[in-house]
């Protein structure tokens, strides 16, 4: 059997920003490398390329590579959703309250 010469390429790279619950500060500089970790973590079980994570006490950047077949309101969801959970059951954010409901993404 003849493989298919052509292939469907997408290259999705998208900036996305989050807040915390009302721009509150936190996420403190020691625990926000763990944060990032987790969102890494998160986004290589999810088949997402990530570039760069970064951010500062009441926000945070990423700039991943999304699949096609992924809607980016979901992974924003789910990421945002997830994160919360950990955060929240860790003990290192103890003021963590949560996300805040909007983000921003552009590519």
């Amino acid at each position: 059997m003849q493989k298919n010469k052509f292939m469907s390429k997408v290259q999705n790279n998208i900036h996305i920003i989050f807040n915390t619950l009302c721009r509150r500060k936190t996420i403190t500089e020691e625990n926000h490398e763990a944060l990032y970790r987790y969102i890494t973590s998160f986004c290589k079980m999810n088949k997402v390329v990530m570039y760069q994570v970064n951010g500062t006490r009441n926000h945070v950047h990423l700039f991943i590579d999304l699949p096609a077949a992924m809607s980016l309101a979901n992974f924003v969801r789910d990421l945002k959703k997830e994160t919360s959970k950990w955060m929240s059951s860790s003990g290192l954010f103890i003021y963590f309250e949560g996300w805040g409901k909007e983000y921003g993404a552009f590519s």
